[in-house]
């Protein structure tokens, strides 16, 4: 192999024991060559097999309260969860003729699982392919959160759609199914949730939520948030932003804050033990204390 090295717009190539000046007009025009000389080993490196899994797929994503993710290797390995862990379950079932499979979730384990083969994670979609020797079914899950569109990035929304093709030429009768834990509206398992059907400008909708929804309060969101103490770095309207010592910062809802702690505000003080000698003036060392302490 050619070794070439640069020395300002002038590159030496060598070839064994001999030098070969060449001259470049700039040394963008070396770096290309430099490129040119290491091709061979990126392809190679770029042909072996570097599948990469990412630790956890999102599926909906719009903020940290309305935020579902599968942590399983496959969508059907594995409840969905919330980013902090918390089982926020979503099932799917497809069937196909008289056969029905799984596509999303483990609610149903007796009921088999169609095989995942591609998987595609951008900043606004994820999407999956899924198999049985009938049918492919291709799964979209679509937060827009496009930035130059504030409006469609405020909606509180991802989309799910589903494409299914046939796989052995055939036509079939299919049908889907989709389900959302009640668990998904509120902080807590044991909570009382609520739920609605409507339809809007020909939308079927169902809602699900928690009873005990009050006005300007965190109740039923997944605040998960236990006694802090800190700097108040900022207060909004329904929060209060907390810095601790070790830089951590804790966000909590003021309907959690039941007391308020300041002990820096107007008054503060700090207890010293001093000790002094039995033979000493005492009004000496209290005077010398006093005036320390101004």
């Amino acid at each position: 192999m050619a070794r070439i090295r640069c020395v300002g717009s002038h590159a030496f190539e060598r070839h064994g024991g001999e030098e070969t000046l060449m001259k470049f007009t700039s040394v963008a025009s070396c770096a290309v060559l430099l490129l040119a000389a290491t091709t061979g080993q990126l392809a190679s490196a770029q042909g072996q097999d570097q599948t990469l899994r990412a630790p956890a797929t999102p599926l909906v994503v719009h903020d940290p309260y309305f935020s579902i993710w599968s942590m399983s290797d496959h969508l059907t390995g594995g409840p969905t969860r919330h980013w902090t862990g918390t089982r926020q379950a979503l099932n799917g079932l497809v069937r196909v003729d008289a056969k029905t499979y799984r596509y999303l979730g483990d609610t149903n384990r007796e009921i088999p699982a169609l095989e995942e083969t591609h998987r595609e994670i951008t900043p606004t979609r994820t999407i999956m392919n899924l198999q049985s020797p009938e049918i492919e079914l291709k799964l979209t899950f679509l937060t827009p959160a496009f930035p130059d569109d504030l409006a469609v990035m405020a909606r509180p929304v991802t989309y799910l759609t589903w494409d299914v093709k046939s796989r052995d030429g055939a036509t079939h009768n299919i049908a889907l199914y989709l389900d959302a834990d009640g668990n998904l509206a509120v902080n807590h398992p044991n909570e009382e949730v609520t739920w609605s059907r409507a339809e809007i400008q020909g939308l079927h909708l169902l809602r699900v939520g928690s009873s005990r929804q009050a006005m300007l309060q965190d109740w039923g969101d997944n605040v998960r948030i236990k006694d802090a103490t800190g700097m108040v770095e900022a207060m909004t309207i329904r929060t209060i932003r907390l810095r601790s010592a070790n830089g951590t910062l804790h966000i909590f809802p003021y309907s959690e804050a039941q007391v308020i702690h300041n002990h820096t505000k107007v008054f503060s003080s700090y207890l010293f033990e001093i000790v002094v000698n039995y033979e000493c003036d005492l009004d000496r060392a209290l005077a010398v204390m006093a005036e320390v302490g101004e």
